[in-house]
């Protein structure tokens, strides 16, 4: 009988001990695969706010070569020059459709909204990103601006003529459109939200579906 029982409690033992063996040997796996994984979306995540911050760049680009267009028309110059409300704000809003801009707007130099393509009746007013035409470098663009409720990338171009007459001001959205654009380069969804308390969170634009 003591033999039996020595048996046992080898077999007892030996058994415990590769359960312990295991089981260590799958948490460290467990352990390893989750710090792979953690790396791997991390450095996806860097890659992807790479793209973005190019992405962004390279659209203030365009934007600043499409709006220079406008601003270096001789006959858009003289509409400013002249205060002819009518010709400044058709001529923005057919450049605007051209260059696929929600608005376009001339800022005149005392910072104030002359014309607007999309509130022509909510001029003149004060410009709601003064800090795009004023300073000591005025002009370039913002990268996200928020205007009522809606995220906007904004580039601010001056009118000379010679000395600066004003600002062409172009918006364009950051919506649905623009996050499908950062998926197809990253293989990332991609969601813009906006804080607006502790916790508290305001979808603006995603590749997700609503209910994600």
């Amino acid at each position: 009988m003591r033999i039996r029982r020595l048996r046992t409690r080898i077999i007892v033992f030996f058994v415990a001990l590769l359960a312990v063996v295991q089981i260590a040997a799958l948490v460290l796996v467990n352990v390893a695969n989750t710090h792979n994984a953690h790396a791997r979306v991390e450095a996806d995540l860097d890659v992807g706010e790479r793209v973005f911050a190019r992405l962004l760049h390279e659209r203030a680009d365009e934007l600043n070569q499409s709006a220079r267009i406008l601003t270096s028309d001789f006959a858009f110059r003289e509409a400013v020059a002249t205060g002819d409300l009518a010709t400044i704000t058709s001529a923005l809003a057919n450049h605007g459709r051209r260059i696929g801009a929600s608005t376009m707007l001339f800022v005149g130099l005392d910072s104030k909204v002359v014309a607007d393509t999309l509130a022509s009746d909510r001029v003149p007013r004060p410009f709601e990103f003064p800090k795009l035409v004023q300073g000591a470098d005025p002009g370039g663009s913002m990268p996200i601006g928020m205007l009522g409720g809606r995220a906007l990338q904004l580039v601010a171009v001056p009118i000379h003529s010679p000395l600066t007459i004003g600002w062409v001001i172009v918006r364009v959205p950051v919506d649905d459109a623009f996050a499908r654009d950062l998926k197809q380069l990253t293989s990332l969804d991609v969601s813009f939200v906006l804080e607006e308390g502790a916790s508290r969170w305001h979808p603006l634009a995603s590749t997700l579906a609503d209910p994600a």
